[in-house]
């Protein structure tokens, strides 16, 4: 499971980028690009939930940093 939460992020861009790539290809068959972006977009969904205490974490660090930076 931890190997699917870490590697999540990647699936769902390519996932995306594969759709992207299909709408380019196949104009007329836009379901394989609607489906393939909308599977990209629930797994990058899907990778902010299940790592959503990891992000906030780092986004806090972030800011600190940069408010430090700030105030010098």
């Amino acid at each position: 499971m931890e190997k699917i939460k870490q590697y999540l992020n990647y699936i769902a861009l390519a996932l995306i980028f594969l759709s992207l790539v299909s709408l380019r290809i196949w104009p007329y068959k836009k379901t394989i690009a609607l489906v393939l972006g909308l599977l990209g977009v629930t797994a990058l969904a899907a990778y902010i939930i299940l790592n959503l205490s990891v992000l906030k974490q780092s986004f806090k660090r972030k800011s600190f940093i940069y408010s430090g930076n700030l105030i010098l």
